[in-house]
């Protein structure tokens, strides 16, 4: 010890005496006296002890994890177990049990008088499964009539003629360059013919004697630039919501400025596709596009045929030669990559020498997870399974009670069927976080994946069966899940503890769900479906059926988005986020998103996605998939 220390306590009565005796090896022992005497509540004086308190216990942290959880909250204290909160109402004290400022004091304690009398009666249960019955009568009413926004009636159309470049203005006339690889590129800008704004997002695509060859979007400044083959009688289509389709021969020149109408009628159809179809389903970066906090608009930079009801054979057949000739649904899924400098060496190292340069790494990022989490998925893509599971466990032991940092780890676990180990995680975040009902569903849905069908429905009624203060709207989620492993897997499953009304089969065609690592974050899902409606918070019900839980606010998600009969084209997949500035030992939030056909059904196909968002201020939406459908 040195020539400073400090001692804390409680003092029990109005005055004591403080005896204290020190020395050392050369120094005969010696005491001190002092006389403590209560001067009035000192909250400051209050947390100083509570941290040493907390410091003292956590020597034997799993021992004492209860009690430094309650000193936490009581003095508002940081430990490795909790974070901060933003805490505006006495409500929201009451809701975490933290003591308030004084001025809120009075109400706080009549409002946890009122919450300690209900928790003594304990819940009712026959309420609580009232309640769930209500939930599943209303998923019931909107699976069964499709409640939704009515259709619009039809508008008589004209087709477009097909206009010459000189109606542009500036042409450019093809030269060698452009033929020089056997492929020709064209480049401009779209404007609005009355503003002369840039327009964004605008389609082009060139067809061929009847068939697509090539297609892309402009940027956000109205930019394109689009290569193609050298193919015959190229005609370039031009069209966005909004304004008048044209159409182009760019047979020997093209326009350099393309000028847009405003269209006159509402359009009869908008089918939303991707132009790269034979494309494999790997892409390699994910698209990011930055809005303003008040673009709230139904309109998401997404591609678009335009159809005219008089070319709609024309088009279907157009759509056909573009969908995936199986006939069966496809996902495609936008992959995350990491850009860390650790990572492109490892990629541009030989197989034989990455576990030496992955230990010459580790000396420089010893202490932080996320490069074991993405160090072990470079290894699990190049096929080296045990050494990518013997790296990934490095980043638990970073610290073990840190139940975001697991569930990231368990998430890595699953994906590589790791049933095991994944479970046993999540039995590890379950008795951290007891109090959140994502930590029942993140088992249940692990022991599915392993076969172990009763241990799943077990977490799934202990999460209809108990009152949630915060997360009560995940339950119409659980529902859909519980009944979905009732109907695959009923004939295995021991029934007698399901309320028989909470059972009721509901197979959907699509089904999609996000939830995402942090407490802290509000992430909405977006579903673009074929006819360019976009399915979100504010948008509940779409034309063609599709549905979207409620919003999560706080908390980890879920959210859902659920479509009983799909119709055919492309279904794009966004999440919408608010930039995350949190401090912490995982790094920015990680969404998870779950992509489904045939939900409930035998032949259900399911994708799974990852993805690290960035740390970031402003608001953002990441497209993160695409389904593929044809009916």
């Amino acid at each position: 010890m040195g020539n400073y220390f400090e001692v804390s306590g409680i003092l029990l009565n109005d005055e004591a005496e403080l005896k204290i005796n020190f020395g050392s090896s050369d120094l005969l022992p010696r005491s001190k006296q002092f006389t403590i005497k209560k001067s009035g509540a000192s909250p400051m004086v209050s947390r100083i002890w509570a941290t040493k308190k907390i410091a003292f216990l956590s020597g034997r942290f799993d021992e004492n994890k209860n009690a430094i959880l309650e000193l936490s909250k009581k003095h508002n204290i940081v430990t490795k177990n909790t974070s901060l909160l933003l805490l505006d109402r006495v409500e929201d004290y009451v809701a975490h049990n933290i003591i308030p400022p004084e001025e809120l004091r009075k109400e706080f304690d009549k409002l946890m008088a009122q919450k300690k009398s209900l928790e003594e009666k304990g819940p009712d249960l026959a309420q609580i499964q009232k309640n769930n019955i209500e939930r599943l009568k209303v998923l019931t009413n909107w699976y069964e009539n499709i409640t939704s926004k009515p259709k619009q009636p039809e508008q008589p159309r004209q087709i477009d003629e097909i206009q010459a470049p000189e109606s542009f203005g500036q042409v450019n006339q093809y030269t060698n360059d452009n033929t020089a690889d056997g492929n020709r590129t064209i480049s401009g800008v779209v404007v609005d013919a009355e503003t002369n704004e840039p327009v964004l997002f605008v389609n082009l695509t060139i067809e061929s004697e009847g068939n697509m060859v090539a297609g892309v979007a402009t940027d956000q400044s109205g930019n394109f630039s689009l290569t193609y083959p050298d193919v015959p009688s190229p005609q370039l289509t031009v069209s966005t919501v909004g304004y008048e389709r044209v159409r182009i021969d760019i047979s020997e020149a093209f326009p350099i400025e393309i000028k847009l109408q405003k269209a006159a009628a509402e359009l009869d159809e908008i089918i939303v596709v991707d132009y790269d179809v034979d494309a494999e389903y790997d892409v390699s970066t994910v698209t990011e596009i930055v809005l303003e906090e008040e673009e709230e608009s139904e309109e998401v930079p997404f591609v678009m045929i335009q159809t005219d009801r008089m070319d709609d054979q024309r088009d279907d057949q157009m759509l056909k030669k573009m969908v995936d000739k199986s006939s069966k649904p496809s996902i495609k899924v936008l992959s995350w990559e990491p850009d860390a400098a650790y990572i492109k060496m490892l990629k541009e190292t030989d197989d034989k020498d990455l576990l030496s340069t992955y230990f010459k790494l580790k000396s420089e990022n010893e202490n932080r997870p996320s490069f074991y989490v993405e160090v072990s998925d470079l290894f699990f893509a190049k096929g080296k399974h045990d050494l990518g599971v013997q790296i990934l466990s490095n980043a638990i032991e970073l610290d073990l009670e840190n139940p975001e940092l697991l569930k990231t780890v368990a998430k890595r676990l699953l994906s590589e069927k790791e049933y095991e180990l994944a479970i046993g995680l999540y039995k590890e975040i379950e008795a951290l976080r007891p109090e959140e009902p994502q930590s029942y569903r993140d088992l249940a849905l692990a022991y599915e994946q392993n076969g172990q069908y009763q241990e799943a429905l077990h977490m799934f009624v202990h999460i209809l069966d108990t009152q949630w203060e915060r997360f009560e709207n995940i339950k119409p989620v659980v529902l859909n899940e519980i009944n979905a492993l009732i109907a695959l897997h009923g004939s295995d499953l021991d029934l007698s503890s399901v309320n028989k009304e909470y059972i009721k089969a509901m197979p959907l065609d699509l089904r999609i769900t996000i939830e995402w690592s942090s407490n802290d974050n509000d992430i909405d899902l977006w579903v673009i479906d074929p006819k360019g409606e976009k399915c979100f918070y504010k948008n509940k019900l779409t034309e063609i059926g599709g549905r979207i839980s409620d919003d999560f606010t706080q908390g980890y998600g879920p959210e859902e988005f659920s479509l009983k009969e799909a119709v055919r084209g492309f279904y794009n997949v966004y999440v919408n986020y608010f930039g995350d500035s949190r401090q912490s030992i995982t790094g920015p939030v990680t969404v998870y998103a779950t992509m489904t056909t045939n939900y409930g059904r035998a032949n259900q196909k399911t994708e799974n996605i990852t993805l690290q968002l960035e740390k970031s201020k402003e608001k953002k939406t990441i497209q993160i998939g695409q389904l593929t459908l044809e009916k």
